[in-house]
């Protein structure tokens, strides 16, 4: 595998996909820098990809923030019904990654390509200034945008985990835009399906195997 050419399509933003394990999600990401993230890029994971437009970062940079996991808020709410539907680890065996929903707070609704673009390099534009203690003058909660925080690649192979493992072999701030894709016949695309949507768009795409592999070198 091409690991020199998956990073250098990565650092110059051209969207890369990660398949992560049939036998975990089964799922396909279009991943992107933060940086990267113009409407039309947001568009695109709409548009060609469908899942849910997420926004991940590390657990150093979350703590920084001052946010922590959505699951562990959930547990230790002080509204019972909500405490009841806590649930410790997914179907697949995994501890959710996800944390809070924001919003830029300089767009109106925060759902459109262009505000949902402007949240995510808003937030890529405030790690790159050392600024996190900007974070609550310049995001709010519940928005648009979900929060995603690495448990760490040790510790969970999602592609949370693996985007920001991309990151760091691009030498790039822990700020990267996923989505998963999906199919026509309304389940998850097939690494077959990637495949081919991956050559008709010259987007490089990769299994989490091969990428996990490559990261022990």
């Amino acid at each position: 595998m091409d690991f020199e050419k998956l990073v250098s399509d990565f650092k110059s933003g051209k969207p890369v996909i990660i398949f992560d394990d049939p036998k975990r999600e089964g799922e396909a990401d279009i991943v992107i820098h933060a940086k990267f993230a113009t409407p039309e890029k947001i568009r695109l994971l709409r548009q060609d990809a469908g899942g849910l437009i997420c926004l991940c970062t590390d657990k150093q940079t979350a703590s920084k923030l001052g946010v922590g996991f959505y699951t562990d808020m959930v547990k230790n709410s002080n509204d019972e019904g909500v405490r009841k539907i806590a649930i410790e680890k997914t179907p697949y065996g995994d501890e959710p990654s996800f944390s809070v929903y924001i919003n830029s707070r300089k767009v109106r609704t925060g759902i459109t390509d262009e505000q949902r673009s402007l949240t995510v390099r808003e937030f890529d534009e405030m790690l790159g200034a050392g600024a996190e203690r900007e974070f609550a003058s310049r995001f709010y909660a519940p928005g648009h945008v979900p929060l995603l925080i690495s448990r760490g690649i040790e510790n969970r192979h999602g592609h949370t985990e693996m985007s920001i493992e991309l990151c760091k072999m691009a030498g790039m701030s822990p700020a990267v835009v996923i989505c998963e894709m999906l199919a026509d016949d309304s389940k998850a695309l097939s690494w077959n399906g990637v495949l081919e949507y991956s050559k008709k768009k010259g987007f490089f795409a990769i299994m989490g195997a091969e990428l996990l592999e490559g990261l022990k070198k």
